[in-house]
């Protein structure tokens, strides 16, 4: 069979067998096309659902209908109640797969999700609220307690050796008693930056407020566990132990403690009262504004701008307490104190802090005078202990020298302990601290009573507290008055000799109170002494007055009278 080939134009008719089977080959493949675009029948079949929606609410079709005119369309549009809009977009979102009651849920879950976060931070800051208010009072209470024994042996003299023999006869129980005299001097520092050490460096000739400060010295120069150290001047002598507390006011010293409590960060400008009505932000103050600005006498203050970098300082929360003497001269030895509590007790002004002695330092240099003093100290140690963790000079492949950051390497001395379960056995020095006050609340109760010792010597835990003290709680409650005599414990390296030494003072002063010494009567005989003196003082003058007249009444022949 032949066939002729189709000339241009003309097209071929398919059988229709043909036909019918090119139908069927097209059926089948149908539904593999759908199968690979999935999401194309469910788009086609949206559309036509909400193509036909307007026919399903009851409107026209256009193409069946002729169409409107433009007035017919506003009067319709006028007359299609709101409701149907509604309907219309229910409509769609129920298509879509998203309803009123799915997203109402949504966003009551998200509001309950606001709400818990609201509650749990208000829950953490009630919660460090509590803690800071227990450590407060806490501290509160060890201050005033240890200011009640302070109080007691305030004005009692220390006996000597054979008075000590004759009234308590302490030479047959503490054969191992060390003299007070037979410990090391202190050496005494001034409180100025070195002359000639540095160009811009403050001498005594140049004191003119503005900060100064040295730079550290090369890390070749440094000495094992060296450190930097803001220091506080006090009138007395602090010692591991010791409980003090500061109320701050001055611009420099709110921005130093807020560091040191706080840290580097940005919170470290604002303190917070616990009690949470009382704050100071010192992004505020204008006082601290003009503190921190290079010139700025608007304020009457001690400038800080240009003064030694705080960084190695933030968030360790310790300082250095020196004892400073009536000449102005600061002891060489001094004690590393840590912030244990704070609160602002004025708001907007007053900052109140709770700091305890932690371990002892002996100052090397003078680094900073101005706002404030910093000195580069080491760590005192006892003979044969070890030198502990501390720091590096300076940092691993730095090329110059860096400040060690002070806290890590500070040793921390056993000191009074402040809660019932850690009670320890009683020493020699604090069994007779015991004894000491005791004899002392028979002898003068009254005084006793009107401190508030009596009171708390029976009823409260004071008596365990005081018989688990070591040597340095020990000299803390006797030598608040006699800080010669803390300083020399402070430089002493021996532990021994400094135990004995502490047993020393506390005879001493038992002694005292078995001679009829008693608080009341102490403060009377130094009072009586005192106006003895200065009667002493007053005759002196006059009876010197008299021989003068008389000398030259006797070679003038009755001469004037030069006075």
């Amino acid at each position: 069979m032949t066939t002729t080939a189709p000339t241009r134009g003309t097209a071929l008719r398919p059988s229709a067998s043909r036909a019918r089977g090119a139908r069927a080959q097209r059926a089948a493949s149908t539904p593999a096309r759908i199968a690979s675009y999935p999401g194309r029948a469910a788009r086609s079949s949206v559309r036509c659902r909400a193509w036909k929606l307007p026919s399903f609410f009851g409107k026209k079709d256009a193409s069946s209908e002729p169409s409107e005119s433009p007035s017919d369309a506003r009067s319709s549009l006028e007359s299609t109640s709101p409701s149907s809009s509604v309907d219309t977009i229910n409509a769609l979102n129920a298509l879509l797969g998203n309803s009123d009651e799915e997203e109402e849920m949504r966003r009551e879950e998200e509001a309950d999700r606001a709400r818990a976060e609201v509650q749990a931070a208000a829950e953490r800051a009630k919660a460090e609220r509590a803690v800071r208010a227990k450590a407060f009072k806490s501290e509160a209470a060890e201050a005033l307690r240890l200011q009640q024994l302070q109080m007691i042996f305030l004005d009692i003299p220390i006996f000597p050796a054979p008075g000590r023999a004759l009234l308590t006869n302490s030479a047959e129980k503490d054969p191992a008693v060390v003299e007070i005299s037979s410990l090391p001097e202190t050496t005494w520092i001034e409180g100025a930056l070195p002359k000639g050490a540095d160009a811009d460096a403050e001498t005594e000739d140049e004191d003119d407020g503005k900060p100064r400060y040295l730079e550290p010295p090369m890390p070749s120069e440094r000495l094992p566990g060296e450190f930097s150290i803001p220091v506080i001047p006090y009138p007395m002598a602090c010692v591991p132990g010791s409980r003090v507390r500061l109320n701050l006011f001055e611009p420099r010293w709110l921005t130093l403690f807020s560091k040191l409590i706080h840290g580097k960060d940005e919170t470290g400008l604002v303190l917070e009262s616990w009690r949470g009505d009382a704050r100071i932000d010192l992004s505020r103050n204008e006082s601290c504004k003009s503190y921190e600005a290079k010139d700025d006498d608007l304020y009457e203050i001690i400038p800080g701008y240009g003064r030694m970098p705080e960084t190695d300082f933030a968030a360790r929360g310790t300082y250095g307490a020196l004892y400073r003497r009536p000449d102005g001269k600061l002891a060489s030895v001094g004690t590393a104190m840590v912030v244990s509590a704070h609160d602002v007790v004025v708001n907007g002004q007053v900052l109140s802090i709770y700091a305890k002695g932690m371990s002892r330092f002996k100052v090397l240099r003078v680094r900073q005078v101005n706002p404030y003093m910093v000195v580069d100290a080491v760590p005192i140690e006892d003979d044969g202990d070890g030198a502990g963790d501390v720091l590096p000079a300076a940092a691993e492949g730095a090329g110059e020298a860096k400040n060690n950051v002070v806290g890590a390497t500070l040793k921390e001395e056993p000191v009074s302990v402040s809660d019932e379960a850690e009670f320890g056995t009683a020493t020699a020095s604090s069994a007779a601290l015991a004894t000491a006050l005791e004899r002392v609340m028979a002898a003068d109760s009254y005084y006793s009573d009107a401190i508030g010792l009596g009171e708390a010597w029976s009823e409260t835990n004071l008596r365990k507290k005081v018989t688990a003290m070591n040597d340095f709680a020990v000299a803390d409650a006797m030598l608040y008055g006699k800080p010669d005599v803390a300083l020399r414990l402070l430089a002493s390296t021996s532990a021994s000799e400094r135990a004995g030494a502490v047993m020393g003072v506390v005879r001493g002063m038992e002694a005292a109170v078995a001679a009829g010494v008693t608080p009341r009567t102490a403060r009377l005989g130094r009072t009586a002494l005192s106006f003895a003196g200065i009667f002493a003082l007053g005759f002196g003058l006059a009876a010197f007055r008299d021989a003068i007249d008389a000398y030259y009444f006797l070679h003038n022949g009755g001469g004037v009278d030069m006075f």
